[in-house]
């Protein structure tokens, strides 16, 4: 015996949710490296966040020189 289409469009609708719901999950647990180690000059990153230029002079030499 076939199922409705309702049916059919109710448990496409469940089984996508539960794809987004493990998608974003396996999205999050991949993101989570480690928590940051405390900053050693607040100031200098303070200016750092307003000045992308020092960011990437003081941050990342090898790459931006």
């Amino acid at each position: 015996m076939r199922r409705s289409v309702k049916t059919d469009r109710q448990a496409y609708s469940r089984h996508k949710a539960t794809a987004r719901t493990r998608s974003a999950m396996i999205t999050l647990a991949g993101q989570d490296i480690a928590t940051l180690p405390p900053c050693a000059h607040p100031s200098e990153r303070r200016r750092a966040d307003g000045d992308f230029r020092l960011f990437c002079e003081r941050y990342l030499p090898r790459v931006f020189n």
